[in-house]
């Protein structure tokens, strides 16, 4: 996967600049938050975007992501 994606995304254009906006963070126990937001990815060529869902568990004091929904505009 990471070989794809290097090889790809071969360069900062081709890579874009990814930035989150609407974001809603909501503690759903002690250990365990979910975020919702929305993503857009600014390229040359094009500005793709779309809608994401985090399951953020908290494992020995650290956040970490164990569930991820991303859904694309296009």
């Amino acid at each position: 996967t990471m070989d794809g994606y290097k090889t790809r995304y071969d360069s900062a254009a081709k890579m874009g600049k990814l930035s989150f906006t609407e974001l809603i963070i909501e503690e759903t126990g002690p250990q365990d938050a979910l975020v919702f937001g929305r993503w857009t990815l600014q390229r040359e060529a094009d500005t793709p975007g779309g809608l994401f869902t985090l399951h953020f568990h908290k494992f020995d004091g650290q956040w970490l992501i164990v569930a991820d929904h991303t859904s694309s505009n296009r």
